[in-house]
């Protein structure tokens, strides 16, 4: 049970960087045109809020906390 945590955690975790990084280099892809650029970015970023949120479940999950106890 234990290492079934770490492999959910290990990979919310993998998942969290890459898609921080992809908003960050669409981010700087779309910033060169005036107006969408800043749409795309910041939908780029909610995603990467969204991935964060998941990944602090993943968290919680792997500390064995329950929702009754937060």
């Amino acid at each position: 049970m234990f290492q079934t945590r770490i492999a959910v955690v290990a990979f919310l975790a993998i998942a969290l960087t890459l898609v921080v990084l992809s908003a960050d280099r669409m981010h700087n892809l779309t910033d060169m045109y005036i107006g969408e650029g800043h749409y795309s970015g910041a939908r780029c970023a909610f995603a990467g809020l969204v991935v964060a949120a998941i990944a602090c479940f993943g968290l919680v999950y792997h500390l064995g906390i329950t929702p009754l106890a937060l």
